[in-house]
């Protein structure tokens, strides 16, 4: 099993090293539809349905960090659930290059809504608000975005070292290995937020 393991973790870094070598102009594709999403956040004003949905959910995670019979470990179980289901769309979208369109659109709407949340945060609760999204919020979104990217990318790789069903089998291993980044993004996340800055918050 062990071997098997490290087999696995040094085939995903030369996976890693060809898509980086041979796909780059695609990672500058998704960040740069990333950069967009940003850009339209900043420059544009959401619909009243969209506004009125992320200001319920910056409400709920504003009522985590300062009330103290609430229970941080919800925004955990959110992060496994949401990421879980953008893991799943990007995996199948990475199969067929052509669908990148589709997947540089997704993650341009990450973007989108990364801005589109800070806003309202700094709106409704000012320095805090835009505390809680620089240490928290922005840091984990970028974290799942990469691996989001990188899982969409690198299957033509895999299929250049190896074909049929362990080409699938490496695939989705190296998924489950972004999804896992992902998840030690939000576990930090959670980690500050439960020791951290609830027990600031409550005493100072």
């Amino acid at each position: 099993m062990g071997n098997f393991i490290s087999e696995k973790v040094r085939g995903v870094k030369d996976i890693l090293k060809d898509t980086l070598d041979k796909r780059f102009i695609f990672i500058i594709i998704h960040l740069a539809a990333f950069a967009l999403g940003i850009i339209i956040g900043i420059t544009t004003e959401p619909t009243v349905f969209i506004f009125n949905y992320y200001s319920d959910n910056a409400k709920n995670y504003y009522r985590i960090v300062m009330y103290a019979e609430s229970s941080c470990f919800n925004i955990l179980l959110e992060r496994i659930i949401s990421n879980l289901g953008y893991f799943l769309v990007f995996a199948a979208l990475g199969i067929l290059p052509a669908l990148l369109p589709l997947c540089a659109l997704i993650t341009a709407y990450r973007g989108f809504i990364l801005t589109l949340t800070i806003k309202i945060f700094a709106a409704q609760f000012g320095l805090t608000g835009i505390l809680l999204c620089c240490f928290l919020i922005l840091p984990q979104n970028l974290i799942t975005t990469i691996a989001l990217i990188v899982c969409s990318v690198t299957f033509p790789s895999i299929k250049k070292r190896c074909d049929g069903k362990k080409a699938f089998v490496n695939y989705i291993f190296l998924c489950a290995a972004a999804y896992a980044v992902s998840i030690a993004g939000a576990i930090i996340e959670t980690l500050i937020l439960c020791p951290l800055l609830r027990p600031m918050n409550f005493y100072f």
